[in-house]
């Protein structure tokens, strides 16, 4: 059996030549096997996590009474049962957590919605108004996640990405008991024809391996 962290000798060409490379020790080799076996958890001290819900907004072809405010899920049904499967799945307890930030924020339109032959969508965003993404939790109260940017929704836009501060840390909404992730979206009118619009928040979790995985 040939062992990978021995050297094996070379009988063709020339044999004075020095086999090239470096060579992993017996004591080295058997270290790092330890290492990833006393804590798996050492290749992987951030993931990401996502919250993401689809909403269908019937338009004004089917509905007559104007649309003020959006009918979002709680998305943060979404976002909590993502979070404690993926902890569990990784042996990660909350207050194993050094950071949780925002990543991506997004809406989209998406299928099955109204489209032409090229596959173009028929509806876009233009008749939202404001969005904003808030965090809360249980003796913390509440911030804002992200929000959308004046004049964000205009005519032909069928994809919009919030701006976002990577460094914002909502560690302590994830400590605390209870955090919640909701969406505040309102509208000027409702669309001209009904679409499917998807609301998705993606945050990276800093783990802090020490903790994790005992």
């Amino acid at each position: 059996m040939r062992l990978p962290w021995i050297e094996q000798p070379h009988y063709h060409g020339n044999m004075n030549r020095k086999r090239s490379g470096s060579r992993l020790g017996l004591g080295g080799a058997l270290s790092a096997l330890c290492a990833m076996a006393c804590n798996p958890f050492a290749e992987l001290e951030k993931f990401d996590i996502t919250g993401e819900q689809t909403v269908s907004i019937p338009g004004k072809n089917i509905v007559s009474d104007p649309l003020s405010v959006v009918p979002v899920p709680d998305i943060g049904d979404s976002l909590s049962q993502s979070m404690s499967q993926t902890f569990e799945n990784q042996g990660v307890d909350k207050n194993d957590v050094d950071s949780f930030s925002p990543k991506q924020v997004l809406i989209e339109i998406v299928p099955p919605t109204p489209q032409d032959r090229d596959g173009n969508y028929l509806q876009d965003l233009r008749f939202f108004d404001q969005i904003a993404f808030r965090v809360s939790a249980e003796g913390v109260g509440e911030a804002v996640v992200s929000q959308s940017a004046a004049g964000a929704f205009a005519a032909g836009v069928t994809r919009y990405e919030f701006p976002i501060d990577a460094k914002q840390n909502l560690k302590s909404y994830v400590i605390a008991n209870a955090m919640t992730l909701t969406v505040d979206a309102t509208a000027s009118d409702r669309p001209a024809l009904g679409c499917n619009v998807r609301f998705a928040a993606v945050f990276t979790v800093d783990v802090n391996p020490a903790g994790a995985v005992q």
